[in-house]
């Protein structure tokens, strides 16, 4: 009826290609929302700037992270 032998602990809970998977996605998110800050930053500004140099590629490179999102 139901498996009482427990799991060894030499074997991953998830397999590697979820665990992978989930750490890009991670990577992918927090450069997406470092980018998407950075073009507020660039264009439009309205509730206030911090001074960095522009970067007048930024929607791109932002566009990029969500496309392999």
């Amino acid at each position: 009826m139901f498996n009482l032998i427990p799991m060894s602990r030499s074997v991953p809970y998830q397999p590697l290609l979820l665990r992978i998977l989930h750490g890009v996605s991670g990577i992918l998110a927090i450069a997406a929302i470092i980018t998407g800050f950075l073009v507020y930053n660039t264009f439009d500004g309205r509730f206030g700037k911090i001074l960095i140099p522009r970067i007048s590629a930024i929607i791109d490179i932002h566009g990029t992270f969500a496309v392999f999102s």
